[in-house]
């Protein structure tokens, strides 16, 4: 399924994400301890409430790691309209 979305042949979405996160979140409730949830919790919220302030498409771009991760697999590498 990333494969597909990053080549751009499929898009993730809304509903597919929601599932994703809701796995993600059930695995990390039933493998970690609770200081971890905690510790996961302040991170997301922070990371929620930064995005308030914060353009995260601008520093993906500035920042040439996250650029690279964020542009891995895509057909048009710089990701430039089509």
């Amino acid at each position: 399924l990333v494969f597909f979305d990053a080549r751009e042949q499929l898009m993730l979405g809304d509903a597919g994400s929601n599932i994703l996160g809701a796995a993600l979140g059930w695995g990390l409730v039933a493998t970690t301890d609770w200081q971890a949830q905690v510790v996961v919790l302040v991170v997301l919220l922070a990371l929620n409430a930064a995005s308030e302030k914060v353009s995260f498409s601008r520093v993906i771009d500035e920042t040439p790691v996250l650029r690279a991760i964020d542009r891995f697999g895509r057909a048009d590498p710089e990701g430039s309209a089509q």
